[in-house]
């Protein structure tokens, strides 16, 4: 049985073991399968970490549609989860890493 992911709760990006030349979303969650993160993450797949996060590589749609800095591609990252995750919880903790190869900025999180 999985074990309860707290949906308030999420590690600071750079601790977990995903590699820093990648552009990636996350959320918290021990689901593969959920339909908000596939569908964001299409056509990647959607990976697991540390038990309790969900993480992808984002597809480029993210990067072309946002202004290269890490607030806007969380933004727009939310965004597809929220339209994607109907009757889901109202609020949850996203995060997103730019690659160091897209731009030197930090890894956030954010409440949606």
């Amino acid at each position: 049985m999985a074990s309860q992911c707290d949906p308030n709760v999420l590690p600071v990006t750079e601790s977990l073991p995903i590699a820093t030349d990648i552009t990636y979303g996350l959320i918290s969650g021990n689901n593969v399968s959920d339909a908000a993160m596939v569908s964001c993450c299409s056509p990647n797949p959607v990976n697991l970490v540390n038990e309790c996060v969900l993480w992808c590589e984002l597809p480029e749609r993210y990067l072309n549609a946002t202004t290269s800095s890490t607030n806007s591609l969380l933004s727009e990252f939310g965004r597809c989860l929220k339209r994607s995750d109907e009757g889901g919880p109202m609020a949850f903790i996203v995060g997103a890493h730019m690659s160091s190869a897209t731009a030197s900025k930090p890894a956030r999180w954010m409440l949606l």
